[in-house]
């Protein structure tokens, strides 16, 4: 299984209900559905240091730092992080399952593609999921994303 972890847009609405990631709940329930590959945590590189120790839970950090864009605009780039390497683990047979966690619309991509791919897509989120990412999901494929109080 791999797991790809939208930090920055789920960690924002826990905030707003008080709440962090549990971090320790969310692995084990990932470890009932199955051995976890490869699992991936996406956050600005201000973020880092305000994480818990996630790294001994098996989770992997991936910085993404904002760019700036023709128009001197900053433009967040964990989105792109994120579908361009879970588009390269797709590729590989031997992941049979791929779980993103995030509220935001662009990851449809990814689920389109895993979906193609005959992978079993498993999608945890907030109260704030999408309507677009919940059209294109069974709703058993739509799970509530553990939280705990800050």
């Amino acid at each position: 299984m791999v797991v790809l972890i939208d930090y920055e847009n789920i960690s924002r609405q826990a905030i707003m209900e008080g709440k962090i990631l549990d971090f320790k709940k969310f692995r084990d329930e990932l470890l009932e559905i199955g051995n976890i590959d490869f699992a991936f945590v996406f956050i600005y590189p201000d973020m880092f240091y305000g994480l818990p120790e996630i790294t001994d839970l098996g989770f992997e950090i991936i910085a993404c730092p904002k760019r700036t864009v023709e128009t001197y605009k900053i433009e967040d780039t964990v989105d792109i992080h994120i579908i361009r390497i879970g588009l390269k683990l797709l590729r590989y047979k031997e992941i049979t399952d791929i779980v993103i966690v995030s509220n935001d619309r662009h990851m449809a991509e990814i689920i389109k593609e895993a979906k193609n791919h005959g992978k079993t897509v498993h999608l945890f989120g907030t109260k704030s999921v999408s309507s677009s990412l919940k059209k294109i999901l069974e709703s058993s494929d739509l799970k509530e994303i553990p939280l705990k109080e800050n």
